[in-house]
Formats: C-alpha cells, sequence, structure tokens
C-alpha cells in the first residue's frame, strides 16, 4: 500500500506544486493519474518515489516513511521518468540487468522476467537501435526489475499509435502480478475499464473514480468509495 498524507511541494518554474494530497491506494491496485501536462503529475510520482523531499506531509510505502526510512522504502519502488533513456549503448539485457541489481536482484531473474515479455525477441539489441514501441516497454520494464512492488510510470503511452499501447498493456499486463501500478496520462485515451483514475487540478485530487468504459471521460467514472481521498 502506498500512502499520502498531507502531501505539500510548492512548485519551481519547471513544475507545478503538490497541494497537500491526502489518499491512500491499497496493494495490486492501477491508478491512473490524470491531469495535463502543467499540473502536478509528474511532481506527484517524484514525491512518491522518494526523488525529492515534501515541504509537508508524508509518503508512506507498506508503512515505511519514504524520506525518514528511505533504505528500505525506495528498493520497493519502481520509477520510469519520462525522457530517453540513460546508457544508449547497452543492451536490452544489459540494462535490464543493470536496473535489477540496482535493486538488490540477481541478474537471473531477469532472463525470467525478460521471457515472460515481448522484449525477449530484442534482449540483446542496443537500446540506441530499437524503434518507439520497444523504448517505451524497455523504460517501463526497469521499473520492474528486481523486487519491487509499487511500479510508478510517468507518461508510459506518450508518443504510441494504438498498437504500440496495446502491446505496452500487455507487457504491463504480465509483469503487475499483484504489484501497485501507478501512472500518468495527460489524455485519457488509454486508460481502460476498470483503472482507478485521480483527476489532477490546481494541485489537488479534484475526483477519484473507476472507469466503467473505455477513454475514461467524466461521466465514465464510478465514484470510488472507502479507498479514495481521505478527508
Amino acid at each position: 500500500m502506498i500512502k499520502l498524507t498531507g502531501l505539500t511541494k510548492t512548485g519551481r518554474p519547471e513544475t507545478a506544486s503538490v497541494d497537500h494530497i491526502t489518499v491512500q491506494i491499497p496493494s495490486g491496485e492501477t491508478v491512473c493519474l490524470l491531469g495535463p501536462a502543467q499540473e502536478c503529475n509528474t511532481a506527484l510520482l517524484q514525491l512518491m518515489a522518494g526523488c525529492v523531499d515534501p515541504d509537508e506531509g508524508s509518503v508512506s510505502i507498506n508503512g515505511l516513511d519514504i524520506v525518514k526510512d528511505a533504505q528500505r522504502a525506495k528498493p520497493l519502488v519502481g520509477y520510469a521518468p519520462q525522457g530517453p533513456l540513460p546508457y544508449p549503448g547497452m543492451t536490452v539485457r544489459e540494462y535490464l540487468t543493470f536496473a535489477a541489481e540496482a535493486r538488490g536482484a540477481g541478474a537471473v531473474s531477469v532472463r525470467t522476467f525478460l521471457e515472460m515479455t515481448e522484449l525477449s525477441s530484442v534482449w540483446t539489441r542496443q537500446i540506441r537501435n530499437l524503434g518507439q514501441p520497444f523504448l517505451a516497454m524497455v523504460r517501463c520494464a526497469q521499473a520492474f526489475a528486481g523486487r519491487t512492488e509499487i511500479v510508478l510510470l510517468d507518461e508510459p503511452f506518450d508518443g504510441l499509435d494504438p498498437e504500440g499501447a496495446k502491446a505496452l498493456w500487455q507487457m504491463l499486463d504480465s509483469l503487475c502480478e499483484g504489484r501497485t501500478l501507478i501512472m500518468t496520462m495527460s489524455s485519457p485515451e488509454n486508460i481502460r475499464p476498470g483503472c482507478r483514475v485521480l483527476t489532477l487540478s490546481r494541485g489537488t485530487i479534484a475526483a477519484d473514480g473507476i472507469v466503467e468504459a473505455q477513454g475514461a471521460q467524466s461521466g465514465d467514472l464510478q465514484e470510488e468509495g472507502g479507498n479514495g481521498v481521505e478527508s
């Protein structure tokens, strides 16, 4: 479970502010943080991952404070930020092995991990030689490498056509296995039925609901109950 309590971060010129967000997300849930690009989507993920410290409030990962108990909490979190992948000269296998070992997992687990996905077909290819769909898959896959229990993906579907988005969803389905998955999205077309959507506006959660139909339009959300925004 990940729990945010009064989470606040004053924005810098390049980031939006997070304004006293309180919410809990149970283990195994798939959540989309929906808001325009200028909203606090990315800033919120960075706080959850422990990349930046909050001005106020806290992030709890399975009861561990991401700031005060970072050594135990951070290995439980996999984070895939936006932007180009580092180490473009590495092969897919080398890069994912590096990510897994950085989180205390062995290389043996990576082969099993790769064989669960379409990445097995490109695991000896250098990252610089991958097309956009496989780049997106590798970027997301590294967040699952190791013993991560909570996976944070920043705009994972950005730049993908419908076929690429479908392939990425298939990979996410194969890797989740009870993990908590939290993704930012600036548009709703790749949100699937059954996903929980937290709609962000002006640094806060404006709505919290479950998608009932493809596309996550406002009329398709069923208001979430006891696991939603806490008062």
